[in-house]
């Protein structure tokens, strides 16, 4: 009998607990949108195969998990290559570029007005029209994609003239 009772007073234990104490409830705040705003910076970093690149910017915002930057100038030592642009934003490992596009290589250059450079496939696409040119070669098309682990150039529509 006296187990009941025992029973009966953790029962009312646990009502009385439940009633003067109401269960917290947590709720989300909404998020602060963080924002970085930088000026003149330089970013450092190794590239998928072991090789350096260095970026500079003449300013930007970070955001989350987004990086605005312009003004940047992308350098590649170990391939002398260089790209240049007005503006870039960086997101989930691909860089897209955006106004007076330039690359500078050892070989070749080319200019266009917007690219997506996707860092961990080393490939730079160029979606629209440019001019290539290097010591034997001027070309103008559209849609170039541009290997850069390998060295390869494919492009559509192409006209271009040769020299000797």
């Amino acid at each position: 009998m006296k187990l009941y009772i025992f029973y009966f007073f953790i029962l009312i234990f646990i009502a009385l607990w439940i009633a003067i104490f109401k269960p917290y409830e947590v709720k989300n705040a909404p998020a602060a949108s963080q924002v970085i705003r930088l000026e003149e910076f330089t970013f450092k970093n190794k590239d998928t195969n072991g090789s350096k690149v260095f970026l500079k910017a003449g300013g930007g915002v970070v955001k989350r998990q987004e990086l605005l930057a312009y003004d940047i100038d992308l350098a590649f030592p170990k391939k002398k290559a260089r790209l240049r642009a007005k503006e870039a934003r960086m997101l989930d490992k691909i860089l897209y570029l955006k106004g007076d596009i330039k690359f500078f290589s050892s070989r070749f250059k080319f200019f266009t007005q917007r690219a997506r450079y996707m860092v961990k496939r080393e490939v730079l696409l160029v979606p629209a029209r440019f001019r290539y040119l290097s010591d034997s070669l001027e070309a103008v098309g559209s849609d170039l994609v541009y290997y850069k682990s390998i060295g390869k150039i494919v492009a559509n529509n192409i006209k271009a003239k040769v020299y000797q």
